[in-house]
């Protein structure tokens, strides 16, 4: 969290940049982590919609990099994705992405990229090929 609140980190949204800055406030304001439960949840608030924000920028940089071969990455899937807490994080993950995808959709990372609307739909359709029955039990769960 620290990392990504820094200042010299590039390519941060507006939302990411004014979390950051709260955090990096809050940690001044009490050097000396103070036992406060206000102080606790509030750092852990912070924390977490920073780390969450911050897998969302990177698994967006990931999906508009990559021009995937749909049955290589659904066999990356099949053989990186062992359990289903990682299958439904990424699934949450790139539906979180479309989203959102719109307003980034403009603007693709570098020549030959994808934007992340496309990407987020074929990086799904993959998951879903790779892990049907896996997401089949998470919707039922």
């Amino acid at each position: 969290v620290t990392y990504y609140s820094k200042e010299s980190v590039s390519g941060k949204t507006s939302l990411v940049a004014r979390l950051s800055k709260q955090y990096m406030e809050l940690i001044a304001k009490v050097p000396h982590k103070s036992d406060s439960q206000q102080y606790v949840d509030e750092e852990k608030n912070l924390a977490s919609r920073i780390m969450s924000l911050a897998v969302l920028d990177i698994t967006s940089k990931i999906i508009t990099y990559s021009r995937c071969n749909h049955s290589f990455l659904t066999k990356a899937m099949r053989d990186g994705l062992k359990s289903n807490a990682e299958v439904e994080t990424l699934l949450i993950t790139l539906s979180k992405l479309l989203q959102c995808g719109g307003g980034h959709d403009a603007m693709v990372s570098f020549k030959g990229g994808t934007t992340l609307s496309v990407g987020a739909v074929e990086w799904i359709s993959a998951l879903t090929d790779a892990h049907l029955g896996t997401m089949l039990k998470i919707s039922l769960g």
